[in-house]
This record gives C-alpha cells, structure tokens and sequence, in this order.
C-alpha cells in the first residue's frame, strides 16, 4: 500500500527504515509530515523505559500498549518537547518517559 501510494505521488505517508532494536530517538533526520489520510489518532498513551541515556524502540512501544490498543493500533507517532532530554527523565521512577500518538 505504501508503495503504491508513492507511485501515486501521495507525499502524506512517510517511511522509515528501521530495525525493531534500533533507537527511534537516534534517527539522524527528523521528519514533520501528516499521517495517511485515513489515520486518526485514537489516543495518546505513556511509555517508560529504564535506561542510563535516552533510548526507545518499537519493541518498547509496543510491549507497553494495552491488549485493546495494541490490536486497534495501525501506526503511532512519537511526541517530543524541545527540552525532551531535561523533562523526559523522571527521577522518582528512574526511567525516560514518551507520548506516543496511537493511530488507526
């Protein structure tokens, strides 16, 4: 689908190589782009990750979606602050904290 897509000249999805242990956060680009048309966000969930520097991979995101988002869920989008790295960090729970837009 995304491929045709791209043949069809629909710019509004966007593909990221990836592998699903490599860090999202160490993406060399960052990309600003609208999901496909037929994507709506169905809500905003926390991920947590337990680590010495900022790390998360979709492995993470996933094995923390709840079993009725993890099955409604098509795609999802990271949301970071500006300050991400001073405001991600929760010291009570020693661990890096994401928002992550759930989409289908």
């Amino acid at each position: 689908e995304i491929e045709e897509s791209y043949r069809r000249g629909d710019y509004n999805l966007c593909r990221l190589p990836f592998a699903r242990k490599a860090n999202l956060l160490g993406l060399c680009t960052a990309r600003v782009f609208y999901p496909a048309p037929e994507l709506r966000q169905i809500g905003i969930t926390r991920v947590y990750t337990v680590s010495d520097f900022p790390y998360l991979t979709v492995e993470d995101v996933v094995a923390q979606l709840s079993p009725a988002d993890a099955e409604r869920t098509k795609a999802f989008a990271l949301r970071l602050k500006d300050d991400f790295v001073e405001t991600g960090y929760l010291n009570l729970a020693q661990a890096y904290e994401y928002q992550i837009e759930l989409l289908a």
